[in-house]
């Protein structure tokens, strides 16, 4: 598997996770579907901070990127 396609389907596993959490009562349906939300963020997230980087460009980039991950992260 490459970095990426175990980045991607560690997001998917801790989803499915979720939702069988939720399917059994462990957590409730909302809390499940922010915390879903937050992982898709934080994937998206993952995405462009690799585009930065193979771009060369990453430390004016990704400073800009801040905000964004502060935000997914205190959800």
């Amino acid at each position: 598997m490459t970095r990426q396609q175990i980045v991607d389907t560690t997001y998917k596993a801790m989803m499915r996770l979720n939702r069988l959490k939720a399917k059994h009562g462990v957590i409730s349906m909302p809390m499940a579907e922010a915390e879903n939300q937050r992982l898709e963020a934080a994937s998206e997230i993952v995405l462009t901070i690799d585009g930065i980087l193979s771009g060369g460009n990453g430390e004016g980039e990704l400073s800009r990127l801040k905000a964004r991950i502060d935000q997914i992260n205190m959800s």
